[in-house]
């Protein structure tokens, strides 16, 4: 445990930094986009949530890995809109609140708390966003399935007890931690996504 302990000491103390030095690179983005910055943006957030997870820091590496797909497709688009760019802003708060926050004692590798968190493989993953504010559940749906995967909504969380054998899903997103399920759980609640949602479409 020592040398487990040490080795997540030293990933806070390397990655609080630069994380901090991300969340102002993200601050100051804004239209018309400069590709190379956001190129920039991705390959340092690519290590975020790869690390992170790794690291045992599951929320960070949940909200990096949605950073992620967001700035992949302003760099596919060669655009950014207003609704990416809020969207941004929003998981930039979240990813400033973790890195805030981190500490040794939160890693999962130490503590044994938190349930492990998929990042995007090479197939499309299939999630389900339960429990969510419709309007949000709609925001998540849209960010995961630019490039991430396939996603569904359930309206409870209960509903998750009932997905039958040989359906799972490769993780579900909740606002609260939830039991007795088979399939890893991101518990996940975006702090600027209830005012985002406000204008979000409804198509």
């Amino acid at each position: 445990m020592g040398d487990l302990r040490g080795v997540v000491e030293g990933y806070v103390t390397t990655m609080r930094p630069k994380g901090e030095a991300f969340c102002e690179s993200l601050t100051v983005l804004a239209a018309p986009v400069v590709l190379d910055d956001v190129a920039a943006l991705i390959s340092t957030v690519h290590k975020f949530a790869g690390s992170a997870g790794s690291a045992g820091f599951m929320r960070l590496s949940a909200v990096a890995s949605l950073i992620e797909i967001a700035l992949r497709a302003v760099k596919e688009t060669e655009v950014l809109e207003d609704a990416a760019l809020a969207q941004i802003l929003c998981l930039k708060d979240d990813f400033a609140a973790e890195i805030a926050e981190l500490t040794p004692s939160r890693s999962a590798l130490l503590s044994g708390q938190a349930a492990e968190v998929y990042v995007p493989f090479s197939r499309p993953l299939r999630v389900l966003v339960a429990g969510m504010p419709e309007p949000v559940a709609r925001i998540l749906v849209h960010v995961i399935e630019q490039s991430l995967g396939i996603a569904w909504i359930l309206p409870d969380v209960a509903m998750l007890a009932g997905v039958p054998p040989g359906r799972e899903p490769d993780f579900a997103v909740v606002m609260s931690p939830v039991a007795d399920v088979s399939f890893p759980v991101v518990v996940f609640h975006p702090c600027g996504f209830d005012d985002m949602a406000m204008d979000w479409p409804t198509n």
